[in-house]
C-alpha cells in the first residue's frame, strides 16, 4: 500500500517562501557595492586613459626634446619636438645613436660624460652644452639635461632633456666679441684710460697708463686717480672726480699727472658714465687721457717767442718814431703822448688788452707820414702859408701808405694814421669822411691827438693848457668828434683826474 500523501497548508507554503526571499535579501545590498565599485573602476580607467592621452599631447608639444637613451647610447624613445629638434622623422629617431646628431668635434665630451653616468663613475645626472648639427651641414647649439635611470632587473637607462640655445650662444658670442673689441682697443689705445667706480676707486687702466706714471697695474688698482696728480693738482683732480659721480663729464680738463720717476706728464682728460641697464645708477666711469706734455711745452715756447717777436716789433715801432724825434722832436713826443691818452680812452670804453694794444701802436704812428714833410715847415715857428698846410695835410695819406704796407697783428693801424684828422660832419682831410665811415679807433686818436696838441707846447705857438684843450672838444661834440668819446675824455680828465705824462 503506497505511503500515505502527506499535504502541506496554503499557509505553511506561504511561510517557506517567504523565508526564502527574506534570506536572499540580505545580499542585495552587497550586490549595488560590486556594481558600485564597477562603475568606478571603469571610470578611473577612462580618466587614467584621458591623462594618459593629455600627457601625450603635452610630451609631443613641449617645446623642448625629450628622448630615452639606452646604455650603449641609441635613442629608444623620444617625443615629437625631438625629431623636429633634431631635422628627423620621429620614426626615424628610435634606434639611432645619439652621437650621429652631435657635431664630431663635440662627441668625445658627450661620449665621456655619458659613459661616466652609465657606469656610476659621475653622480646621477650630468648637463653640457654641445654643438649639434643637422642634415644641411648647418650647426646649432643644444643644452642637454641628462639623468640616469635605474630600475630593478632592467638595464640601466637615461633620460634626456634637449634644448635649442643658439640664439642664447650667438647672443653671449656677440656680446664676447663685442667685450673683446672693447678690450683690445682700450688695451692698445695710445691714450691712457682708467674706469674707477662710485667709491672713486680705480677697477682698471690700460697699458697707456702704466708708461704715463710708470707702475704696473697692481700697483694702480684700488686707487683713485686724484692718488697720481702732481700736489698741486690733487685737490682740483679730487673735485673734477667727484663731479663725474652727478653726471657731470669731463670735458678737456687737465689734471697733471706725475711719473715714478718725479717727471710730470700733463694729461687732457675726458669722461663718460656708465649706467646700470636695470635702475638707471651710475656704475663706473671711465676717462681717457691725452698726454699734452710736449704740445704746451711747446704752446709755452711759442708763446714766449710770439712775446720776443712782439717786444721786437714794438721795438722796432719806437725805432720809427725815435728816428723821426731826429727831423722833429716835437711830433715824436706828441705821437708817444696821443698814444697813451687813446689808450687811457679805450680803457674806460671797456677795450680788451690786445684791442688796447693795437690803438696804443696806431697812436704811436698816427703821425708817421710826417717824415715825408719837409722839417722846415714842421719846425717854422711861425705861421705856415696855404701851401705849406696842403702840403702838411697831406702827411695822412703819405702815413697810411707807408703803414698798409705793413703785416700789423691787427687791423686798422693804417686807418688811424689815414683817417684822425677826419671830423664827424665830414669837413675834415683827406678823404671827407663822416660819422661811423670813419673807423673808431680813429675817432679815438682824433680826439686825444686835439687834447695833446693843444695843451702842449709847439714851435709856433705856446701851449694853451688842458683846460682850454677840453672845450675845444666839448665845443666840437657831436659835430666834429665822437660824442661818446668826448664825454668819456672829459670824464676821465675831470672825473677821474687823468693827467698827460710826461
Amino acid at each position: 500500500m503506497p505511503p500515505p500523501t502527506t499535504h502541506k497548508s496554503s499557509e505553511q507554503s506561504e511561510i517557506v517562501d517567504t523565508s526564502l526571499v527574506n534570506n536572499f535579501s540580505g545580499y542585495r545590498p552587497r550586490s549595488n557595492q560590486l556594481e558600485s565599485k564597477e562603475k568606478l573602476v571603469n571610470r578611473s580607467d577612462s580618466e587614467l586613459d584621458n591623462l594618459r592621452k593629455n600627457y601625450l599631447n603635452l610630451y609631443d608639444i613641449v617645446p623642448i626634446g625629450i628622448g630615452t637613451l639606452n646604455e650603449f647610447g641609441l635613442i629608444v624613445g623620444s617625443n615629437l619636438s625631438a625629431g623636429i629638434m633634431l631635422d628627423t622623422l620621429h620614426s626615424e629617431l628610435i634606434q639611432k645613436p645619439i652621437l650621429d646628431f652631435i657635431f664630431s668635434e663635440d662627441r668625445a665630451i658627450f661620449s665621456s660624460l655619458f659613459n661616466k653616468l652609465i657606469k656610476g663613475e659621475n653622480r646621477d645626472r650630468f648637463n653640457c652644452d654641445l654643438r649639434f648639427i643637422k642634415k644641411n651641414g648647418v650647426l646649432f647649439f643644444i643644452r642637454i639635461n641628462a639623468i640616469l635611470l635605474l630600475n630593478p632587473n632592467v638595464a640601466p637607462s637615461i633620460e634626456i632633456a634637449l634644448s635649442n640655445i643658439t640664439d642664447a650662444k650667438l647672443a653671449e658670442a656677440a656680446l664676447s666679441d663685442s667685450n673683446n673689441f672693447v678690450e683690445t682697443l682700450i688695451k692698445y689705445d695710445y691714450g691712457p684710460i682708467v674706469i674707477w667706480n662710485t667709491n672713486l676707486i680705480i677697477l682698471k687702466v690700460n697699458h697707456a697708463f702704466e708708461l704715463l706714471t710708470g707702475l704696473r697695474s697692481k700697483d694702480i688698482l684700488g686707487k683713485s686717480l686724484a692718488d697720481f696728480a702732481t700736489a698741486d693738482h690733487r685737490g682740483m683732480a679730487n673735485e673734477l672726480i667727484l663731479q663725474t659721480l652727478s653726471l657731470k663729464r669731463l670735458e678737456k680738463q687737465y689734471i697733471n699727472i706725475k711719473h715714478k720717476n718725479n717727471s710730470v706728464r700733463i694729461v687732457e682728460w675726458t669722461s663718460a658714465y656708465v649706467k646700470d641697464q636695470v635702475d638707471s645708477s651710475i656704475k663706473f666711469i671711465i676717462a681717457h687721457g691725452e698726454e699734452v706734455t710736449e704740445r704746451e711745452i711747446s704752446k709755452i715756447k711759442i708763446k714766449q717767442q710770439i712775446k720776443e717777436l712782439h717786444e721786437a716789433f714794438l721795438s722796432t715801432v719806437e725805432l720809427a718814431n725815435n728816428m723821426s724825434a731826429v727831423r722833429d722832436p716835437y711830433t715824436s713826443e706828441h705821437a708817444r703822448r696821443v698814444s697813451q691818452i687813446a689808450v687811457a680812452i679805450s680803457i674806460e670804453l671797456g677795450f680788451d688788452e690786445d684791442q688796447q694794444e693795437a690803438l696804443r701802436i696806431a697812436g704811436i704812428l698816427h703821425d708817421i707820414g710826417k717824415i715825408s714833410v719837409p722839417s722846415d715847415i714842421l719846425n717854422k715857428p711861425n705861421k705856415i702859408s696855404p701851401i705849406e698846410y696842403i702840403l702838411l695835410q697831406q702827411h695822412a695819406q703819405k702815413g697810411f701808405e707807408l703803414l698798409k704796407k705793413v703785416s700789423f697783428p691787427w687791423l686798422g693801424v693804417a686807418l688811424v694814421a689815414q683817417q684822425h684828422h677826419e671830423r664827424i660832419d665830414g669837413s675834415g682831410y683827406p678823404l671827407g669822411l663822416k660819422g661811423e665811415e670813419i673807423s673808431l679807433n680813429a675817432r679815438i686818436v682824433a680826439v686825444a691827438d686835439v687834447v695833446e696838441a693843444m695843451s702842449s707846447h709847439r714851435p709856433y705857438r705856446a701851449a694853451r693848457g688842458i683846460q682850454v684843450a677840453l672845450e675845444t672838444i666839448e665845443n666840437g661834440r657831436g659835430t666834429l668828434f665822437d660824442a661818446h668819446i668826448v664825454d668819456v675824455c672829459l670824464k676821465l680828465f675831470r672825473d677821474e683826474g687823468y693827467k698827460i705824462p710826461d
